[in-house]
């Protein structure tokens, strides 16, 4: 396994526990400030699904672009 594949498991796994455990609204708004790859923005949107909303920025472009192609290779909507 792969440290983007370990990555991506614990946004699914662990990170995704994390925010349902701290959030405790069904429809959550979140902001993701500096997100960087997008680690802890995708950990939100597995914990809530549909429900959530969730803005990530980065001020460096390239970490962006990048955070929006993961979305799609690893079908999150963005």
């Amino acid at each position: 396994m792969s440290i983007f594949d370990e990555v991506n498991t614990w946004e699914k796994t662990k990170g995704a526990s994390i925010f349902s455990s701290i959030l405790q609204v069904s429809d959550p708004v979140i902001l993701d400030y500096g997100c960087g790859d997008g680690n802890y923005s995708f950990s939100a949107a597995y914990a809530f699904g549909q429900k959530c909303k969730v803005y990530a920025v980065d001020s460096i472009l390239t970490i962006s672009k990048k955070a929006g192609s993961l979305s799609t290779a690893w079908n999150v909507a963005s």
